[in-house]
C-alpha cells in the first residue's frame, strides 16, 4: 500500500496509461480467441478468452482506481484508501483466477474436483495476501513458473517454433512479475532501482501480451 501511495502524481498518469494499454491488448486476445473458438469449436480458445477477459477486467479496475484516487476523490489519504484497497483487492483476485485457469489448461488438468480445488485455493490466496504484496507476487510467480515449465516440456517434445515462442512468452511474464516483486523489495531496502524495475516489468508484461496475440493468430492459421 505504502509503495503506491507515496509515488508522485505523474507516476499514476503513466501507470493508468500502461494499465489501459494492457487492457486493450487483453481485449484483442479475448475477441480473437472467441472468434477462433466459434470457427474451430476448439475449447482452448474459449477458455483463453475467458481468462483474458478476467485479465482485461483486472487492468481496468486498476486503472479506474488510479483515476478515482487522483482525479475525483478529495486529497486527504483517508478518502481514497478504501478505493485503493478495493482496486488492488479486485485486481489480485481477477489475475490469480485468470492465470490459475491458464495453468490448469496448460497442465491439462481436467478433473473437475481438482480444478475447483485449485481455483478456490487461488481465490483464497489472493484474499489472504490482501495486505502482503510480497506473498501475492511469490504465488503469482509460482503459477507462471509452473505454466512456463510445462510449456518448455511441450516444446522439447514437439520441437515447434510456436511452442518455443509460447514458452518464451510465459517466461517473459514470469520475469515481469519477478521484477515487480523486486520493486517491492527495493522499496523496503532503499536500493534506488524502483523506476528501472517498474518500467522493465511493464515492458516485459506488455511485450509478452503482444507476442501472445501474434502467436494465437499464427496457431489459428495452421
Amino acid at each position: 500500500m505504502a509503495i503506491t501511495l507515496q509515488n508522485p502524481p505523474l507516476f499514476y498518469t503513466i501507470d493508468t496509461a500502461l494499465q489501459l494499454v494492457s487492457m486493450l491488448i487483453a481485449l484483442l486476445i479475448v475477441g480473437f480467441g472467441y472468434k477462433a473458438y466459434r470457427f474451430t469449436k476448439d475449447k482452448r480458445y474459449y477458455y483463453y478468452s475467458v481468462a483474458f477477459a478476467l485479465i482485461a477486467a483486472a487492468f481496468f479496475v486498476k486503472a479506474l482506481s488510479n483515476v478515482i484516487i487522483y482525479y475525483i476523490v478529495p486529497s486527504p489519504a483517508a478518502n481514497f484508501l478504501p478505493v485503493f484497497n478495493w482496486g488492488i483487492f479486485a485486481y489480485r483476485i481477477l489475475m490469480m483466477l485468470a492465470f490459475t485457469g491458464i495453468m490448469l489448461m496448460t497442465l491439462k488438468i481436467t478433473d473437475r474436483r481438482v480444478v475447483l480445488l485449485l481455483l478456490v485455493f487461488a481465490l483464497f490466496s489472493a484474499i489472504a495476501s490482501e495486505d502482503h504484496n510480497t506473498a501475492f507476487y511469490i504465488l503469482y510467480i509460482i503459477i507462471l513458473g509452473a505454466t512456463s515449465t510445462q510449456l518448455y516440456l511441450n516444446y522439447k517434445l514437439k520441437k515447434s517454433r510456436l511452442g518455443l515462442a509460447t514458452f518464451g512468452i510465459f517466461a517473459m511474464l514470469t520475469v515481469a512479475q519477478a521484477l515487480f516483486l523486486a520493486l517491492i523489495l527495493d522499496f523496503y531496502f532503499k536500493i534506488g532501482l524502483g523506476a528501472l524495475l517498474y518500467y522493465a516489468g511493464q515492458a516485459f508484461q506488455i511485450t509478452s501480451f503482444l507476442l501472445l496475440f501474434y502467436v494465437m493468430i499464427r496457431i489459428s492459421r495452421r
